[in-house]
């Protein structure tokens, strides 16, 4: 429009009109292109198969755009397959497709959506071969497209050369191939959804029926469920009075996935009066934190192993509220409850079996030790008992010799006399302790002069040491002044054999010095310490030595003779005396015993 107080100059004025005309051209194109796309939309209203869609759009875009050559294909991993194809000038064939098919073109056009390609880029007379007119292609447009049965798909436009500018807006084309695949996909949708409303029906119809049978057995199954219900309380009712009253404590854990506790579900009463732990810190707790520090590493491998084998044992230390510890025995089994992993573990206190264990293990000890001990002593005993038997028979028989002299005579009489002693003694031991252990000796309290007992047991140690030809070592007696010619009551003869056994052992174990024998009163205590500079008695034999049997044998005492039952005899008849008899120091030095009994003076 010219404004009317301005005035243009002729050029002026042919722009003018030059930029009307392409304006005009353009709203031309536009109204073109509207009216084209209401046409092809309308065409595909009544259009409801996938390959009839397909065909009607190449056949109206190769008609109405003037494309010879139109394909829709599907790509697949290693081959492709032509959905549909349309020739302007005849039926064509599927293979002008295929050079344009190649893996790094796909790959391009996979990553841009739409690509065109100058056909001098591939061998005209791949399209000139196949299509039986003059045909002189020009440009190739490949459309990537996906609906819900074609995963990769394109569409392919062949150009003339007589129509250079066809593809110089791709808008249309794109447009084109939009409206298609949305009809498509709805096609695609339509078809499952009338599937899915027969489904649909079938499974309405279906479940009505057995809806119907469901809701007349319903009735029946309400009732059922009530008298179920009220059997099934009675049960609850019962297992919890089981649960609440057992004796060992039950704990029902529940564990996550990677075995491990996650929190404890329910408690029984032993569980709290075990532990000493409330109900409500129970609950918060798990199985580690009732174990001892250095036996929480062992939960995991127990855990990991109840995984496998459902059901497992193990023995541990649990720590009460006041930090006290008890070993128990667990007992756990894994199953589901409400679809839960669950552990049940009943623990049981086992202090008593452990305490049982341990006595049973001891007494099979000491039983075994006996049993070496008693071989020992018997083999022993055979060398004890025949070794001075044979002196006594031996020199027995020489004394029969005719041609003996009375100092001979003298001196075979004396060693058969020592070793007649010495088997008396073996004897006597033997008697002695088969009667304690029969229970036949029981003690007789009577008055008992203490300084004489103790001179006829200096007299009978002075008569030892000469039988011995140990007539150098010194004897010492010390008595407490308040003991002189004092009564005490007690048992003589027991009294009488612990102090003989524990003197003729320093008798027996001193070669030199002396043998000293002190008497006091200590508290309500009668104290006996019988000391020698004997060889001692090796540390590692201190324990032993009052046990039966044992014998202290090595290089300094292989020649010795004796049964090792002397200290058991004086140990066992200390008790009867309500006394103890104990070892008080041993070394080279010498040898220290004590006899403790208590103090009844007597004035009868």
């Amino acid at each position: 429009m010219v404004e009317d107080n301005k005035e243009y100059s002729i050029e002026e004025l042919k722009d003018r009109i030059t930029d009307l005309e392409k304006q005009n051209n353009a709203l031309s194109d536009q109204v073109e292109e509207t009216i084209l796309f209401n046409f092809i939309s309308e065409s595909f209203d009544s259009i409801s198969n996938d390959k009839e869609l397909i065909e009607a759009l190449l056949e109206k875009i190769s008609i109405l755009k003037e494309i010879p050559v139109c394909y829709c294909i599907e790509i697949k991993s290693r081959s492709y397959k032509v959905i549909s194809s349309y020739c302007a000038y005849d039926s064509g064939s599927n293979d002008c497709v295929e050079p344009v098919l190649k893996k790094e073109i796909i790959a391009q056009l996979q990553s841009q959506g739409v690509l065109k390609i100058k056909c001098d880029d591939v061998d005209p007379a791949v399209f000139k071969d196949k299509v039986k007119h003059k045909f002189e292609p020009y440009e190739i447009v490949l459309i990537h497209f996906h609906s819900h049965n074609v995963k990769n798909g394109v569409f392919v436009f062949v150009s003339d050369i007589n129509n250079k500018e066809v593809f110089d807006d791709l808008f249309i084309f794109n447009q084109f191939v939009k409206i298609v695949t949305d009809k498509w996909e709805r096609l695609g949708l339509i078809l499952q959804l009338k599937k899915l409303n027969q489904s649909l029906e079938r499974k309405v119809k279906a479940r009505t029926t057995e809806l119907t049978r469901l809701n007349n057995m319903l009735f029946q199954e309400i009732q059922t469920h009530q008298n179920t219900n009220h059997e099934l309380n009675i049960e609850r009712k019962k297992f919890h009075q089981l649960f609440q009253k057992a004796n060992d404590a039950i704990y029902l854990w529940e564990i996550d996935g990677v075995a491990s506790i996650k929190r404890c579900m329910e408690v029984n009463q032993a569980a709290i009066e075990m532990t000493g732990y409330s109900y409500d810190e129970l609950m918060n707790m798990t199985p580690s934190d009732l174990m001892v520090k250095g036996m929480k590493g062992q939960l995991k491998p127990f855990l990991e192993k109840l995984e496998v084998n459902k059901t497992s044992k193990i023995e541990v230390i649990h720590q009460r509220k006041d930090g006290t510890t008890f070993p128990v025995e667990v007992n756990s089994h894994l199953f589901t409850l409400d679809d839960k992993k669950v552990i049940l573990s009943i623990a049981r206190n086992i202090s008593e079996w452990k305490k049982i264990e341990l006595d049973l293990i001891d007494a099979k000890e000491q039983a075994e030790e006996s049993d070496r001990l008693k071989s020992s002593f018997l083999a022993n005993m055979s060398h004890e008992i025949r070794t001075p038997l044979n002196a006594i028979c031996g020199f027995t028989e020489l004394i029969k010799e005719d041609n003996l002299e009375m100092s001979e005579v003298k001196d075979f009489a004396d060693i058969i006399l020592n070793n007649s002693s010495h088997l008396l003694n073996l004897i006597n031991d033997l008697v002695d302790f088969s009667k304690i252990e029969a229970g036949y000796v029981k003690p007789t309290f009577m008055p008992v002069n203490i300084s004489h007992l103790l001179r006829n047991l200096e007299l009978n140690v002075q008569s030892l040491l000469y039988n011995f030809n140990k007539e150098h070592i010194k004897i010492i007696i010390d008595s407490a002044e308040e003991l002189e010619e004092k009564l005490v009551l007690t048992d003589e003869v027991q009294l009488r054999q612990i102090l003989s056994n524990l003197l003729n052992n320093s008798v027996k174990y001193t070669r030199k010095g002396s043998i000293t024998l002190k008497t006091s009163i200590v508290k309500d205590q009668l104290q006996f310490i019988i000391s020698d500079t004997g060889i001692g008695i090796p540390k590692k034999f201190h324990e032993k030595i009052f046990e039966r049997f044992v014998q202290v044998k090595d290089k300094k005492t292989f020649s010795i003779p004796g049964t090792g039952l002397g200290l058991a005899i004086c140990l066992n008849l200390a008790e009867m005396l309500n006394g103890e008899v104990k070892l008080l120091d041993s070394s080279i030095k010498g040898t220290s015993f004590s006899l403790t009994i208590p103090y009844y003076p007597s004035s009868k």
